[in-house]
């Protein structure tokens, strides 16, 4: 019989709801890279944010200024390396 699972944005999850998914992804879908990808970068920010005691924003994404576990500083072209 087919669980039905419900829906909930993985910027709204806990820490433990990301870690379960992750372990469940590995069961119900284990070469789905993309997700495993996008739950443990949620992971690290919930982990974080928990650990901070800050309460997340729920609006489904971070500011556009605020970095992205993982991901590399962006610089404007022809400013590299100047200064």
């Amino acid at each position: 019989m087919t669980q039905i699972w419900p829906a909930k944005a993985l910027s709204d999850m806990t820490a433990e709801e990301l870690l379960a998914a992750l372990e469940r992804l590995a069961e119900a879908a284990p070469n789905d890279a993309a997700l495993a990808k996008a739950l443990r970068g949620e992971l690290v920010r919930a982990a974080l944010a928990e650990e901070a005691g800050v309460t997340p924003v729920r609006s489904g994404s971070l500011p556009a200024s605020a970095p992205r576990p993982g991901s590399r500083p962006r610089t404007r072209s022809g400013t590299a390396g100047t200064g």
